[in-house]
């Protein structure tokens, strides 16, 4: 039966509870963690291939650095070009029209295939 919406949770780990499973895997692929550094270095150093060595280079970077971070910049005041606009009752007529066709999923994609195809 569907709980009521709202309810407080009333079963499962208290929160915060660290979950035990999770906390012995990686207590025990922590014990591999020598070994796994080691074959990095050597497919960093001795690796086949260009991809393969680059990739085992990342991986110690990111390990003992921390993976950087991605920095976005962006100018979001200047538009090129002419940027196409519709009034706001153009936009309302045409929701309601796709509300008002049956089916919903079909109305609207067959709306959204006439407002595509048309040029302002």
């Amino acid at each position: 039966m569907a709980k009521a919406k709202g309810s407080p949770k009333t079963g499962g780990r208290k929160k915060g509870t660290p979950n035990k499973v999770s906390t012995a895997l990686q207590e025990a692929a922590q014990a591999y963690t020598p070994a796994a550094l080691e074959t990095l270095r050597k497919i960093c150093v001795d690796g086949e291939s260009e991809a393969a060595r680059v990739a085992a280079a990342n991986s110690l970077l990111d390990r003992g650095h921390g993976k950087p971070t991605a920095h976005v910049t962006g100018d979001l005041t200047h538009r090129s070009g002419k940027v196409p606009s519709e009034p706001i009752s153009e936009t309302a007529a045409w929701i309601e029209r796709v509300l008002a066709q049956p089916g919903t999923a079909a109305g609207a994609k067959e709306a959204l295939n006439g407002r595509r195809g048309r040029t302002t």
